[in-house]
């Protein structure tokens, strides 16, 4: 079959112009609710974990596992370029972490792990017609291989501080 030359057009071919099928609120869908209640709005969670790096490192590996999105910090600088991570998922079925390579960014002494938690799908803030789960959190861990042979893992505990008195109020 033929096609229009131009597909932003409907002249041509079998193809016809738009028509409107149903009413605004009709079925199945229903009165549609474009309001979201403020009380479902999460601010983004901020974590952080201070630790000592006591030697030389030969290789140090993050694994996260945010339910919700996340971002993973060393000493400020944000490990990898990737947004939104991990994936969205049916959280009832699996879920997916995140492995960096975060050798570079530990240094000698005083460190820390910072990592920023969003809500993703994890906590949807509309309550109909979607699946949420729950308040975001998330496991960590950070393997550090010193080059005398030592191993150490940084993991999340009790250790950990928590906030949600950042700069992201609804995500």
């Amino acid at each position: 079959k033929e096609r229009p030359s131009d597909p932003g057009t409907a002249t041509g071919g079998d193809w016809k112009p738009a028509a409107v099928l149903a009413g605004y609120g009709a079925e199945p869908w229903g009165e549609l609710n474009l309001e979201v209640a403020d009380d479902r709005r999460l601010p983004a969670r901020w974590l952080r974990r201070e630790f000592n790096v006591a030697g030389e490192v030969r290789r140090a590996t993050a694994y996260v596992c945010g339910l919700g999105y996340h971002e993973l910090y060393v000493n400020g600088k944000k490990a990898g370029d990737a947004v939104l991570e991990p994936p969205i998922s049916d959280y009832s079925q699996r879920v997916f972490y995140v492995t960096r390579d975060v050798t570079a960014l530990l240094r000698p002494g005083a460190n820390a792990c910072g990592l920023i938690l969003g809500n993703g799908r994890f906590h949807a803030p509309r309550l109909r017609h979607t699946v949420t789960y729950g308040i975001p959190r998330a496991i960590a861990q950070v393997e550090i291989e010193y080059a005398d042979g030592r191993r150490e893992r940084i993991a999340t505990d009790d250790t950990w501080r928590a906030t949600d008195a950042g700069p992201i109020l609804a995500n």
